[in-house]
């Protein structure tokens, strides 16, 4: 991604997922490739995924940014709440559930 190229990036990361689809950490590289690329709702659909596999809550943490950064405020909370229900003393977590509230 580093280069720009957005289509061999995708490409990419689709046949690491095809090599390995019951690795949740590679849904996450992709669903950050597309929020990146603009395809919000891929990578929404990517973190979902990676969720089924493993419900992380560095997973949630990342998704709940990028929810706050695509509008969806309420989602991002959620997903904060989430992440304190494995973290509880979390206080960045809490830091970003501040700046939206």
């Amino acid at each position: 991604m580093r280069l720009g190229d957005k289509e061999g990036a995708l490409t990419d990361l689709d046949k690491v997922i095809k090599l390995e689809p019951k690795n949740e950490i590679n849904y996450v590289g992709r669903a950050i490739a597309r929020a990146e690329f603009g395809d919000m709702g891929g990578a929404m659909e990517d973190f979902d995924s990676s969720l089924k596999l493993n419900q992380n809550s560095s997973v949630y943490f990342v998704r709940a940014e990028y929810k706050s950064k695509g509008g969806d405020t309420a989602g991002a909370i959620a997903d904060y709440m989430e992440v304190l229900k494995y973290r509880p003393k979390d206080s960045s977590t809490y830091k970003y559930l501040g700046e939206l509230r």
